[in-house]
């Protein structure tokens, strides 16, 4: 589901210096100074370049429409299993064109990073790196490609500190929260701008077939409907591997007098039938997109994704 974060986020892989403007050190260590910001709901701080703010929807900086940096914390990952599909030899199969690539550290932890083409003249910088207790993930993009960008982001990657001490919210950059309710499903994780809800909030991602709810926040600044959100998100899923889709039920309608939209989709998944259940409603700038997934017991599932999906309140 990692394809839905970066449909939101707009963003794919990558970290390090461009034509030669900025290099990435081989060994990040740091201490913390004033200068220093904490990322929301990570426990990784870093300088931001100049004229970056913090995003209000996502766990990173911004320059608008001219570059990002997304910054995924899991406390309780693996950095041996994220640095097991993060090599030279994936990307390129998946038709990435890398243009760097290397292993390094970052405050004594392991890590690896990675130079690649984004789409048209952009440039997006990734680090990767943690201990078998957490994985962090920072991706840095550079809409422009031009090195005055790529320098300053680089620069900011090399600021970066990683402190396992930190307690931090998951929730702190949400737009909602999930009030009382029966269903199984509990939360397990964010990952970035997703937050994954498993059954009985446990680790079921070993099991291909286990049913998963992803909640999610788009900043559409009021331009999109719900209805049109869940329609990129599905055409994306689509593009990722998923097939068949058709419609089982939707309705248009207010909930808590805001616009929402709810729909249900039988779909082809890994070789088997499925269905995914959407809850999108808006507020403002921002819709807030209630996934879930269900590959077996699709009527009980079902079920239990509108149990949670009803206990949503937008903030």
């Amino acid at each position: 589901m990692r394809s839905i974060f970066l449909l939101y986020c707009l963003v794919y892989f990558a970290a390090r210096g461009q034509g030669g403007a900025a290099t990435i050190k081989p060994h990040i260590d740091n201490n913390k100074t004033a200068a220093h910001v904490r990322v929301p709901g990570t426990r990784l701080f870093l300088i931001p370049p100049p004229h970056f703010t913090l995003s209000s929807w996502y766990s990173g900086f911004e320059k608008k429409e001219v570059a990002a940096i997304v910054v995924i914390d899991q406390p309780g990952g693996s950095y041996a299993a994220s640095a097991g599909s993060f090599t030279k030899a994936e990307l390129e199969s998946r038709g990435v064109k890398v243009l760097d690539f290397r292993d390094l550290t970052i405050n004594g932890f392991p890590a690896r990073f990675a130079e690649v083409k984004g789409p048209g003249a952009s440039k997006v910088f990734e680090l990767v790196f943690g201990d078998p207790t957490f994985a962090a993930m920072v991706t840095a993009s550079n809409k422009a490609g031009d090195d005055a960008t790529g320098a300053a982001l680089i620069g900011s990657l090399n600021s970066i500190v990683y402190d396992k001490k930190v307690k931090t919210d998951p929730f702190e950059l949400a737009h909602f929260s999930v009030g009382s309710n029966t269903s199984v499903f509990k939360f397990f994780r964010s990952n970035g701008n997703m937050f994954i809800y498993s059954v009985g909030g446990a680790d079921r991602s070993r099991d291909a077939n286990a049913p998963v709810v992803l909640i999610t926040q788009v900043p559409t600044q009021g331009a999109l409907s719900p209805k049109s959100v869940v329609g990129q998100i599905l055409q994306q899923e689509v593009r990722n591997g998923l097939s068949n889709p058709s419609l089982h039920r939707e309705s248009n309608r207010k909930y808590n007098g805001l616009d929402a939209y709810e729909a249900e989709f039988d779909v082809t998944v890994g070789g088997g039938k499925g269905r995914l259940y959407y809850f999108a409603v808006s507020k403002g700038a921002i819709v807030v997109v209630f996934n879930g997934v269900a590959k077996s017991q699709i009527d009980k599932n079902v079920v239990e994704f509108r149990k949670l999906a009803y206990a949503l309140r937008l903030k």
